[in-house]
């Protein structure tokens, strides 16, 4: 619940616009392969003690943790506003503003229809087909599998094709429609048929909602922005599974789906009425290949022998043995300056970013803050 909104977050505050569709729609994937291998992976490790599992899902938290802790660079967004903080200037959190209570309303349909329909979905298929255990568990790695398959190769022309916002809401709509012909379609295959494509849909909404959310937020209300409608997710997924409990005593069969299929139409309606327009990313929009934003900058001659003698001069005045090893400081400057842009399908490191590269290693040799010499 908590990882989530923040990785979001990060990715929103680190990738350009036209990239971060493509990587949102990476990171929702994840869920989706994590039911799809997970449960196969920690059945064959308690072959050997059933604390296995346990242990190696913490040792890897652990791992991933401090993977991140030191790998990843800090958000420039962040780090914008903690400057300020040490500045002592004014000014507290940003407001949040009114599009963020209706995602979160947007947020709390969906997850009341899908956190119900996954609850219910083995009482209803025991309901309705007679499946056991074995049966339910083969149906849900097949529908986990459609899942991974929609928000991989789905989601992202989806949003190039149509936008964040009506890929969003198509994705609730196709969801709640196929959930409801599911509860109707009296052929078993038809059925998982229909379940399946139900959860395709479900994975490209949930591939698109978190690039919609970074398109209307700003960096200074971001976090603020995701956690609030994280917190209407959190309570569609509480009460969306007691609603749709209750409905299974009355009718097992039908009445659980009828009612997430309900709430997921719902959804769709309120995305297409309550959130804004927003241009689809096309690539048009990138920059082309080895520029930055789409130029490059050329020096004349003067330029290029100016700031070869400036790195010559700083060179030598810190002691660096710039002639004698020459290869050497050639290729430490290749790896501390990489290459700011590439094509349409990678990211690039923002001046802040590798400003704080640099602040990390001076750092670990005990100066000071550089900025300030």
């Amino acid at each position: 619940g908590a990882v989530m909104p923040v990785a979001r977050v990060y990715l929103a505050d680190v990738c350009s616009p036209t990239v971060l569709p493509e990587y949102m729609a990476y990171l929702s994937s994840v869920p989706g392969a994590a039911q799809t291998f997970g449960p196969g992976f920690g059945g064959g490790l308690s072959k050997f003690g059933l604390n296995i599992p346990l242990l190696v899902d913490g040792s890897l938290s652990f791992v991933i943790a401090m993977l991140v802790y030191f790998y990843l660079p800090e958000s420039p967004a962040w780090q914008q506003q903690s400057t300020k903080s040490k500045a002592g200037r004014k000014g507290g959190s940003a407001k949040i503003p009114g599009v963020a209570y209706a995602l979160g309303t947007c947020q709390l349909f969906f997850s009341m229809g899908m956190y119900s329909s996954n609850a219910m979905l083995p009482i209803v298929l025991s309901a309705r087909f007679g499946f056991d255990a074995l049966h339910v568990g083969y149906t849900m790695t097949v529908i986990a599998i459609m899942r991974l398959v929609a928000g991989i190769w789905i989601a992202v022309p989806a949003m190039r094709r149509l936008g964040t916002k009506y890929t969003c809401a198509g994705g609730s709509l196709f969801t709640g429609a196929f959930l409801l012909a599911a509860v109707y379609v009296q052929n078993v295959w038809l059925s998982i048929a229909a379940l399946a494509i139900s959860r395709m849909g479900s994975n490209v909404r949930m591939s698109t909602f978190g690039a919609l959310q970074a398109e209307v937020s700003q960096p200074e209300n971001r976090g603020r922005m995701f956690s609030l409608i994280q917190s209407f997710q959190n309570v569609g997924k509480l009460i969306g599974p007691l609603i749709a409990g209750y409905l299974a005593e009355i009718d097992a069969a039908h009445l659980p789906f009828l009612f997430s299929g309900t709430a997921l139409i719902l959804c769709s309606l309120l995305e297409v009425a309550m959130t804004p327009e927003h241009k689809p990313s096309t690539d048009k929009d990138s920059p082309k290949p080895g520029t930055i934003a789409g130029a490059i900058e050329e020096g004349t001659p003067e330029d290029y022998t100016e700031l070869g003698r400036y790195v010559g001069n700083l060179l030598k005045t810190r002691h660096y043995p710039w002639i004698s090893q020459k290869e050497r400081i050639s290729a430490m400057f290749d790896k501390l300056l990489p290459e700011l842009s590439a094509d349409a399908k990678d990211h690039s490191l923002d001046i802040e970013q590798l400003m704080t590269l640099a602040e990390a290693m001076h750092k670990l040799r005990g100066d000071t803050d550089f900025r300030t010499e």
